[in-house]
């Protein structure tokens, strides 16, 4: 019964690492792990600020913070590039 049981266990780690294997190469585990910071001007003072992007998120996404020097409220708009990664963001004052 232990010998059925550990080539059944070493069967699904080889089959789990492939599989982990294929999503790394296709990035997508990369999106669900990675975060990163990125900046922005304030949309009221000018101000450079810099925001943390998780790319869980997705690679489109919105949302409103605080700028860290005037502390009005900007409305954040992210695009993250799906080849490079490169985070764009730009900001509009909260009505």
């Amino acid at each position: 019964m232990k010998a059925a049981q550990s080539a059944a266990f070493i069967y699904l780690e080889k089959h789990a690492l492939l599989y982990f294997e294929k999503l790394i190469k296709s990035r997508t585990i990369r999106f669900l792990t990675m975060q990163d910071t990125a900046e922005y001007t304030c949309a009221f003072c000018g101000e450079t600020n810099t925001t943390f992007v998780d790319f869980s998120g997705g690679m489109q996404q919105s949302y409103v913070e605080d700028c860290q020097v005037c502390c009005q409220p900007n409305i954040l708009y992210i695009q993250i590039d799906e080849d490079t990664l490169d985070i764009e963001i730009n900001s509009e004052p909260e009505s």
